[in-house]
Protein backbone atom coordinates (compact mmCIF):
# COMPACT_ATOMS: atom_id res chain seq x y z
CA UNK A 1 0.00 0.00 0.00
CA UNK A 2 1.17 3.51 -0.72
CA UNK A 3 1.73 5.91 2.19
CA UNK A 4 -1.23 8.22 2.84
CA UNK A 5 -1.66 11.62 4.50
CA UNK A 6 -2.47 9.72 7.71
CA UNK A 7 1.21 9.51 8.50
CA UNK A 8 1.63 13.31 8.51
CA UNK A 9 0.58 13.37 12.17
CA UNK A 10 4.07 12.20 13.16
CA UNK A 11 5.60 15.26 11.53
CA UNK A 12 3.04 17.51 13.19
CA UNK A 13 3.67 15.80 16.51
CA UNK A 14 7.41 16.39 16.36
CA UNK A 15 6.80 20.09 15.83
CA UNK A 16 4.20 20.47 18.58
CA UNK A 17 5.60 18.28 21.30
CA UNK A 18 8.43 20.72 21.90
CA UNK A 19 5.88 23.38 22.78
CA UNK A 20 4.37 21.30 25.59
CA UNK A 21 5.90 20.56 28.96
CA UNK A 22 6.47 16.81 29.09
CA UNK A 23 6.97 14.30 31.86
CA UNK A 24 7.64 10.59 31.58
CA UNK A 25 5.12 7.95 32.64
CA UNK A 26 5.21 4.23 32.05
CA UNK A 27 2.87 2.29 29.81
CA UNK A 28 2.57 -0.83 27.73
CA UNK A 29 0.46 -2.46 25.06
CA UNK A 30 -1.78 -5.42 25.86
CA UNK A 31 -0.74 -8.99 25.05
CA UNK A 32 -3.04 -9.28 22.00
CA UNK A 33 -1.97 -6.40 19.77
CA UNK A 34 -4.43 -7.05 16.93
CA UNK A 35 -7.67 -9.01 16.86
CA UNK A 36 -9.97 -9.60 13.88
CA UNK A 37 -13.54 -10.90 14.09
CA UNK A 38 -15.34 -11.71 10.81
CA UNK A 39 -18.77 -13.11 9.95
CA UNK A 40 -20.95 -13.38 6.87
CA UNK A 41 -24.64 -13.43 6.00
CA UNK A 42 -24.82 -17.23 6.24
CA UNK A 43 -23.80 -17.18 9.90
CA UNK A 44 -20.22 -18.33 9.34
CA UNK A 45 -17.75 -16.62 11.67
CA UNK A 46 -14.07 -16.73 12.56
CA UNK A 47 -11.41 -14.86 14.49
CA UNK A 48 -7.69 -14.18 14.17
CA UNK A 49 -5.24 -12.42 16.46
CA UNK A 50 -1.61 -11.41 16.81
CA UNK A 51 0.36 -11.79 20.04
CA UNK A 52 2.74 -9.02 21.10
CA UNK A 53 5.63 -11.49 21.06
CA UNK A 54 5.65 -11.87 17.27
CA UNK A 55 6.43 -8.19 16.65
CA UNK A 56 9.52 -6.11 17.30
CA UNK A 57 10.00 -3.80 20.29
CA UNK A 58 12.55 -0.99 20.24
CA UNK A 59 13.18 0.39 23.72
CA UNK A 60 15.32 3.22 22.36
CA UNK A 61 12.41 4.72 20.40
CA UNK A 62 9.54 3.41 22.59
CA UNK A 63 8.10 1.63 19.57
CA UNK A 64 6.50 -1.66 18.53
CA UNK A 65 6.10 -2.90 14.95
CA UNK A 66 4.53 -5.93 13.32
CA UNK A 67 4.01 -6.76 9.61
CA UNK A 68 2.03 -9.66 8.11
CA UNK A 69 4.41 -11.93 6.21
CA UNK A 70 1.83 -13.45 3.82
CA UNK A 71 -1.94 -13.47 3.23
CA UNK A 72 -3.99 -15.31 5.85
CA UNK A 73 -7.38 -16.97 5.18
CA UNK A 74 -9.74 -16.38 8.10
CA UNK A 75 -11.63 -19.67 8.25
CA UNK A 76 -14.70 -20.91 10.09
CA UNK A 77 -13.15 -24.24 11.10
CA UNK A 78 -16.46 -25.92 11.93
CA UNK A 79 -17.83 -25.21 8.46
CA UNK A 80 -14.58 -25.42 6.57
CA UNK A 81 -15.30 -22.05 4.95
CA UNK A 82 -13.06 -19.04 4.40
CA UNK A 83 -15.05 -16.06 5.63
CA UNK A 84 -12.44 -13.47 4.58
CA UNK A 85 -8.76 -13.18 3.70
CA UNK A 86 -6.30 -10.79 5.32
CA UNK A 87 -4.22 -9.84 2.29
CA UNK A 88 -1.78 -7.58 4.11
CA UNK A 89 -1.61 -5.88 7.48
CA UNK A 90 0.81 -3.94 9.68
CA UNK A 91 0.74 -2.29 13.09
CA UNK A 92 3.10 0.40 14.35
CA UNK A 93 3.06 1.92 17.83
CA UNK A 94 5.45 4.79 18.44
CA UNK A 95 5.11 7.00 21.49
CA UNK A 96 1.40 7.69 21.83
CA UNK A 97 0.77 7.02 18.13
CA UNK A 98 -1.02 3.94 16.74
CA UNK A 99 -0.83 3.29 12.98
CA UNK A 100 -2.68 0.46 11.22
CA UNK A 101 -2.49 -0.55 7.55
CA UNK A 102 -4.52 -3.43 6.19
CA UNK A 103 -6.17 -4.97 3.14
CA UNK A 104 -9.04 -7.45 3.58
CA UNK A 105 -10.98 -9.40 0.95
CA UNK A 106 -14.51 -10.57 1.68
CA UNK A 107 -15.43 -14.19 1.05
CA UNK A 108 -18.28 -15.51 -1.09
CA UNK A 109 -20.93 -13.62 0.92
CA UNK A 110 -21.33 -10.12 2.27
CA UNK A 111 -18.96 -9.91 5.23
CA UNK A 112 -18.75 -8.02 8.51
CA UNK A 113 -15.28 -7.33 9.95
CA UNK A 114 -14.05 -5.79 13.21
CA UNK A 115 -10.29 -5.22 13.54
CA UNK A 116 -9.23 -3.94 16.99
CA UNK A 117 -5.78 -2.92 18.18
CA UNK A 118 -4.40 -3.80 21.58
CA UNK A 119 -4.96 -1.41 24.45
CA UNK A 120 -2.15 1.09 24.99
CA UNK A 121 -2.22 1.85 28.73
CA UNK A 122 -0.57 4.75 30.52
CA UNK A 123 0.72 5.27 34.04
CA UNK A 124 0.73 8.55 35.98
CA UNK A 125 -1.41 11.36 34.58
CA UNK A 126 -1.09 15.11 35.01
CA UNK A 127 -2.38 18.29 33.33
CA UNK A 128 -5.13 16.44 31.48
CA UNK A 129 -6.40 19.70 29.98
CA UNK A 130 -3.23 19.80 27.85
CA UNK A 131 -3.79 16.42 26.23
CA UNK A 132 -4.31 16.81 22.49
CA UNK A 133 -5.57 14.19 20.05
CA UNK A 134 -5.76 13.60 16.33
CA UNK A 135 -7.13 10.78 14.16
CA UNK A 136 -6.95 10.15 10.40
CA UNK A 137 -8.35 7.43 8.16
CA UNK A 138 -7.96 6.68 4.45
CA UNK A 139 -10.22 3.79 3.37
CA UNK A 140 -10.55 2.43 -0.17
CA UNK A 141 -12.81 -0.18 -1.77
CA UNK A 142 -12.23 -2.17 -4.95
CA UNK A 143 -14.93 -4.12 -6.81
CA UNK A 144 -13.50 -7.43 -8.03
CA UNK A 145 -16.58 -9.21 -9.42
CA UNK A 146 -18.35 -6.58 -11.49
CA UNK A 147 -21.43 -5.96 -9.31
CA UNK A 148 -20.20 -2.77 -7.54
CA UNK A 149 -18.80 -2.64 -4.00
CA UNK A 150 -19.85 -1.02 -0.74
CA UNK A 151 -18.08 -0.62 2.58
CA UNK A 152 -20.22 0.77 5.41
CA UNK A 153 -19.37 1.48 9.04
CA UNK A 154 -21.18 -0.70 11.56
CA UNK A 155 -23.70 0.86 13.92
CA UNK A 156 -26.25 3.59 13.35
CA UNK A 157 -26.24 5.19 9.89
CA UNK A 158 -23.38 7.64 9.52
CA UNK A 159 -21.10 5.96 12.07
CA UNK A 160 -17.55 5.87 10.81
CA UNK A 161 -15.84 2.60 9.92
CA UNK A 162 -12.77 3.81 11.84
CA UNK A 163 -13.15 4.46 15.58
CA UNK A 164 -10.47 6.14 17.68
CA UNK A 165 -11.14 5.41 21.36
CA UNK A 166 -9.65 5.98 24.79
CA UNK A 167 -10.08 4.83 28.41
CA UNK A 168 -10.60 1.11 27.77
CA UNK A 169 -12.65 1.82 24.66
CA UNK A 170 -15.37 3.48 26.73
CA UNK A 171 -14.98 6.92 25.13
CA UNK A 172 -14.80 7.65 21.43
CA UNK A 173 -12.46 10.37 20.33
CA UNK A 174 -13.99 10.24 16.86
CA UNK A 175 -15.38 8.02 14.08
CA UNK A 176 -14.31 8.54 10.46
CA UNK A 177 -15.37 7.48 6.92
CA UNK A 178 -18.93 6.20 7.24
CA UNK A 179 -19.05 4.51 3.83
CA UNK A 180 -17.35 4.12 0.45
CA UNK A 181 -19.18 2.99 -2.73
CA UNK A 182 -17.70 2.12 -6.11
CA UNK A 183 -19.06 0.84 -9.44
CA UNK A 184 -18.10 -2.26 -11.40
CA UNK A 185 -14.39 -3.13 -11.51
CA UNK A 186 -13.38 0.22 -10.02
CA UNK A 187 -11.74 1.61 -6.91
CA UNK A 188 -12.83 4.53 -4.74
CA UNK A 189 -11.52 5.97 -1.48
CA UNK A 190 -12.68 8.11 1.41
CA UNK A 191 -10.38 10.19 3.61
CA UNK A 192 -11.14 12.10 6.81
CA UNK A 193 -9.21 13.53 9.71
CA UNK A 194 -10.27 14.98 13.04
CA UNK A 195 -9.53 17.81 13.54
CA UNK A 196 -9.10 19.15 10.03
CA UNK A 197 -5.77 20.75 10.96
CA UNK A 198 -3.44 20.04 13.88
CA UNK A 199 -4.70 18.54 17.15
CA UNK A 200 -7.65 19.20 19.43
CA UNK A 201 -7.87 19.03 23.23
CA UNK A 202 -9.67 16.32 25.15
CA UNK A 203 -10.84 19.03 27.56
CA UNK A 204 -11.08 17.85 31.18
CA UNK A 205 -11.17 14.11 30.42
CA UNK A 206 -8.15 12.21 31.71
CA UNK A 207 -6.71 9.83 29.11
CA UNK A 208 -5.49 6.58 30.69
CA UNK A 209 -5.42 4.33 27.62
CA UNK A 210 -6.09 4.34 23.89
CA UNK A 211 -6.91 1.93 21.08
CA UNK A 212 -8.38 2.00 17.58
CA UNK A 213 -10.90 -0.11 15.70
CA UNK A 214 -12.10 -0.68 12.15
CA UNK A 215 -15.68 -2.03 12.07
CA UNK A 216 -17.49 -2.35 8.75
CA UNK A 217 -19.54 -4.46 6.36
CA UNK A 218 -18.16 -5.30 2.90
CA UNK A 219 -19.86 -6.75 -0.16
CA UNK A 220 -18.91 -10.27 -1.27
CA UNK A 221 -15.56 -10.93 -2.97
CA UNK A 222 -14.60 -7.26 -2.75
CA UNK A 223 -11.46 -5.66 -1.37
CA UNK A 224 -11.12 -3.06 1.41
CA UNK A 225 -7.89 -1.26 2.32
CA UNK A 226 -7.20 1.26 5.08
CA UNK A 227 -4.46 3.39 6.55
CA UNK A 228 -5.34 4.83 9.96
CA UNK A 229 -3.61 6.83 12.67
CA UNK A 230 -4.62 7.72 16.22
CA UNK A 231 -2.32 9.99 18.18
CA UNK A 232 -2.14 11.86 21.48
CA UNK A 233 0.42 14.46 22.49
CA UNK A 234 0.74 16.40 25.71
CA UNK A 235 2.55 16.28 29.02
CA UNK A 236 2.74 12.49 29.07
CA UNK A 237 4.99 10.35 26.97
CA UNK A 238 5.58 6.65 27.65
CA UNK A 239 7.87 3.69 27.34
CA UNK A 240 7.13 0.15 26.19
CA UNK A 241 8.62 -2.35 28.65
CA UNK A 242 9.67 -5.92 28.08
CA UNK A 243 8.15 -8.99 29.71
CA UNK A 244 9.49 -9.55 33.22
CA UNK A 245 10.34 -5.90 33.88
CA UNK A 246 7.95 -5.85 36.83
CA UNK A 247 8.93 -2.47 38.25
CA UNK A 248 9.16 -0.79 34.82
CA UNK A 249 12.62 0.68 35.32
CA UNK A 250 13.70 -0.67 31.90
CA UNK A 251 16.29 -2.88 33.65
CA UNK A 252 15.55 -6.58 34.13
CA UNK A 253 17.06 -8.24 37.19
CA UNK A 254 16.60 -9.24 40.83
CA UNK A 255 14.73 -6.02 41.56
CA UNK A 256 11.84 -7.41 39.50
CA UNK A 257 11.31 -10.48 41.70
CA UNK A 258 9.03 -8.75 44.23
CA UNK A 259 6.83 -7.36 41.46
CA UNK A 260 6.62 -10.75 39.76
CA UNK A 261 5.53 -12.43 43.01
CA UNK A 262 2.93 -9.70 43.62
CA UNK A 263 1.48 -10.08 40.10
CA UNK A 264 1.37 -13.84 40.56
CA UNK A 265 -0.23 -14.17 44.01
CA UNK A 266 -1.91 -10.81 44.67
CA UNK A 267 -2.76 -9.26 41.31
CA UNK A 268 -5.38 -6.93 42.80
CA UNK A 269 -2.78 -5.14 44.88
CA UNK A 270 -0.23 -4.89 42.06
CA UNK A 271 -1.50 -1.53 40.68
CA UNK A 272 -1.27 -0.04 44.17
CA UNK A 273 2.32 -1.16 44.68
CA UNK A 274 3.41 -0.47 41.09
CA UNK A 275 1.02 2.23 39.78
CA UNK A 276 3.16 3.01 36.73
CA UNK A 277 3.60 -0.58 35.57
CA UNK A 278 1.56 -3.53 34.24
CA UNK A 279 0.92 -6.90 35.92
CA UNK A 280 0.63 -8.54 32.47
CA UNK A 281 4.40 -8.18 32.07
CA UNK A 282 4.61 -11.26 34.33
CA UNK A 283 3.12 -13.35 31.50
CA UNK A 284 6.56 -14.40 30.28
CA UNK A 285 5.36 -17.61 28.59
CA UNK A 286 2.92 -15.68 26.39
CA UNK A 287 -0.22 -17.70 27.10
CA UNK A 288 -2.18 -14.54 28.05
CA UNK A 289 -2.41 -15.60 31.71
CA UNK A 290 -0.21 -14.78 34.70
CA UNK A 291 0.15 -18.13 36.45
CA UNK A 292 2.61 -20.58 38.00
CA UNK A 293 3.47 -21.58 34.44
CA UNK A 294 5.40 -18.32 34.14
CA UNK A 295 7.74 -19.09 37.06
CA UNK A 296 10.23 -21.27 35.20
CA UNK A 297 10.51 -18.79 32.35
CA UNK A 298 11.03 -15.91 34.78
CA UNK A 299 13.77 -17.83 36.62
CA UNK A 300 15.47 -18.64 33.31
CA UNK A 301 15.40 -14.96 32.37
CA UNK A 302 16.93 -14.03 35.73
CA UNK A 303 19.74 -16.55 35.25
CA UNK A 304 20.47 -15.19 31.78
CA UNK A 305 20.45 -11.61 33.03
CA UNK A 306 22.94 -12.47 35.79
CA UNK A 307 25.50 -13.78 33.33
Amino acid sequence: MNPSPAFSSRTMKSLMVGLLASSVAHAGISRVVLELQVSDTSGASASWSIDVGVGQRDAATDSYDWILAQPVPIEDIARGEVVATMVDCSLSVEGTNIDVNFTLQAGSRDTTAVLTTGLLEFGGVEDSDQQLGRATAAISVTDLNGDSALLRGLGTPGTGAFRARFNDGATRFTTLVSQVFVGAFSTAAGFQNDPAVGYRPVNSTTVLSMDSELAFSLTKFDLASATTTFDFIGPRQFQLFNDGDMNCDAIFGINDIAGFVTALIDRDSYPTVYPDCLADLADVDGDQFVSVGDISGFVTMLAAAAQ
